[in-house]
């Protein structure tokens, strides 16, 4: 057996491994929202993970999570939005979790990490917030919705980025004034056909 046919065998052999690894690990995010998980805990029959948005806690090993009170110095974490595109003046419902229930936040529109405009200021940390988009709100990408707490500006977190797109699309409007454009053009170019320059000439009397 020569050095090739060992070297295929060989690799077939890893990447059987690597699927069958891949293959074993589930996802089980119900209520962990904290990121990255900087530090896992076992304690008996609890099971701990810290990160940047408080300790979850773990009873039925990982099925399941739920944010440890004391929180205190906790972070803020956005849950995912349920879209990655708006339509101009419609809702984007934001959710988020940590921080202390009582501290204040302000919720802020962000474009490219810029702040673009403040949509909620001093409001209370009860962890869902609607923004009623307006019928002018500027289209584009690069958007995210940014929380912060009121009092230690340090501690915010951005949602992912998301698209704002026109109500109707370009197309739509366009389609009339083309079709009303070319109706003039064809009733032009027929007036002029008949009574225009390009009529054909009469006939010739003789002298």
């Amino acid at each position: 057996m020569n050095f090739r046919v060992i070297s295929i065998i060989l690799l077939l052999f890893l990447n059987t491994i690597g699927v069958l690894t891949k293959a074993q690990w589930i996802e089980k995010n119900n209520g962990l929202y904290g990121g990255f998980i900087s530090a896992l805990l076992a304690d008996g029959t609890n099971l701990f993970a810290g990160t940047l948005g408080g300790v979850f806690l773990s009873t039925n090993n990982g099925t399941s999570w739920t944010l440890t009170p004391n929180n205190n110095t906790a972070g803020l974490f956005l849950k995912p939005l349920d879209k990655t595109s708006y339509k101009k003046g419609t809702e984007v419902n934001v959710n988020w979790v940590g921080s202390n229930p009582s501290d204040k936040l302000n919720i802020e529109l962000v474009r490219n990490n810029v702040v673009y405009k403040l949509l909620a200021e001093n409001t209370d940390n009860d962890q869902s917030f609607t923004w009623e988009m307006p019928k002018k709100q500027k289209t584009g990408n690069g958007y995210a919705i940014r929380i912060s707490n009121s009092s230690r500006p340090n501690e915010f977190t951005n949602s992912q980025e998301f698209n704002i797109k026109p109500r109707i699309p370009i197309l739509v409007k366009v389609l009339p004034l083309i079709a009303a454009g070319s109706a003039v053009f064809i009733l032009g170019g027929g007036s002029e056909g008949a009574s225009g320059s390009d009529a054909l000439p009469g006939p010739v009397k003789p002298n």
